[in-house]
């Protein structure tokens, strides 16, 4: 490689002062590209020269960007990350592509986006779906980041110098609640689940801190009765089971409660010979889970989650009417899971070992559950204040007390 920068005269142009440097050799012809920039005098030429020998001696590419189209960089965005990432993500990928295609125009440069183009372009989003007059500031968020996930690739592969949509920032948004339900409330709701199945379903997820996905996915093998513990792995595809991925892509042990051991005997016995792989599966799920997965794999379509059960949050609200709870904020299947989270923090006093039996990537989210505040909790602090101003009665002095 030519790493020589030099200064050319040349007269008979207006600028007659001309720095030329070269870039890589290209990979289809094995040369490397000639770049050159003119200036009116000596003096710039050098200047310029010398900051572009400080610069690629800190590591800036010699090559200039390449002229790449909107489309073309989507596109190439998108066959990076067909396999990379979950289905579900991927097809939020391409929606997100679209727009941005529809926006900017498929044909429009790279490099043209820059920070006023990416505030107009969350700030003029509309819905896709018709009947709906504007777009929720929470999907606003939404779709912001994954366009700064899209141009954050584009910044790695040096197609462009900085991410136009990093600075953009959305109106906050309020967090909706979710609601804590206590143990009273959990054992109302597994006599109010209509069979055993469900209880496993419940339990694994309020004492246990499963994700809906992980429990449908949990197998007999994963289960250790002598160790009471279960493991949570990821899984390749077999001709009887399913692919599963775990969300941070890691393996993880639970401790299983003997309150969860004793159910889960119960559903073993229950199943008897009929017994299937998954745990949380009846014998007709599993026949429909493997003809989908016949289906998926004939099609060449990438398995998902969504896939191995449906209407689960339907027999869900159905069972917490049944059990009398009236709920305070959200309440879902995953709604379970988080409040294992805020029960195992108030045991725990180890936010990295709460983290892991989460399995969470990034102890923020686990911190949450320390700062989750129930009416218990309420109740607690009210009391340790009437228990304050107690004492300080109970230590007037006499002469105090008579004044």
């Amino acid at each position: 490689m030519v790493k020589k920068i030099g200064i050319y005269q040349d007269f008979r142009k207006p600028k007659p002062w001309i720095v030329r440097w070269y870039g890589l050799a290209s990979m289809t012809t094995g040369k490397p590209k000639r770049y050159s920039k003119a200036f009116g005098t000596k003096d710039q030429a050098e200047r310029f020269r010398a900051g572009q020998i400080l610069a690629f001696g800190s590591g800036r590419p010699r090559d200039r960007a390449e002229e790449i189209k909107l489309r073309i960089f989507l596109a190439d965005f998108l066959r990076t990350k067909r396999h990379s990432v979950r289905p579900k993500t991927h097809r939020q990928y391409q929606q997100i592509a679209s727009r941005l295609n529809q926006f900017f125009g498929s044909d429009c440069l790279l490099r043209q986006i820059g920070t006023r183009e990416a505030h107009c372009f969350i700030g003029e989003l509309t819905p896709t779906s018709k009947g709906r007059d504007n777009l929720s500031e929470w999907s606003k968020q939404t779709i912001l980041t994954y366009c700064k996930a899209i141009f954050n690739e584009a910044v790695q592969w040096e197609l462009v110098a900085r991410n136009p949509f990093a600075a953009v920032k959305t109106r906050k948004t309020s967090v909706p609640g979710w609601h804590y339900m206590d143990v009273g409330q959990y054992k109302a709701m597994l006599k109010a689940a209509p069979s055993l199945r469900w209880r496993v379903v419940y339990s694994l997820a309020y004492t246990c801190g499963l994700r809906k996905a992980e429990i449908l996915n949990l197998q007999w093998p994963d289960i250790d009765f002598e160790r009471a513990e279960l493991t949570v792995c990821n899984r390749p595809g077999m001709a009887t089971t399913v692919p599963f991925a775990t969300k941070n892509c890691k393996d993880r042990q639970v401790p299983i409660p003997e309150h969860t051991i004793s159910i889960l005997q119960q559903w073993q016995l229950q199943q008897g010979r009929k017994r299937i792989p998954y745990v949380a599966l009846t014998v007709r799920q599993y026949r429909n889970v493997l003809k989908r997965w016949k289906s998926y794999r004939k099609a060449g379509r990438a398995w998902e989650n969504e896939a191995m059960a449906n209407n689960m949050m339907r027999e869900f609200r159905r069972h917490i009417d049944k059990a009398g709870i009236k709920p305070t904020g959200k309440l879902t299947l995953h709604t379970l899971r988080k409040c294992c989270g805020k029960n195992w923090a108030d045991v725990i006093r180890n936010p990295k070992v709460c983290q892991e039996l989460m399995g969470h990537a990034d102890i923020s989210t686990t911190m949450k559950f320390y700062n989750k505040l129930n009416r218990a909790d309420m109740k607690e602090a009210a009391s340790g204040i009437d228990a304050m101003l107690d004492r300080a009665d109970a230590e007037k002095t006499p002469d105090t007390a008579s004044a």
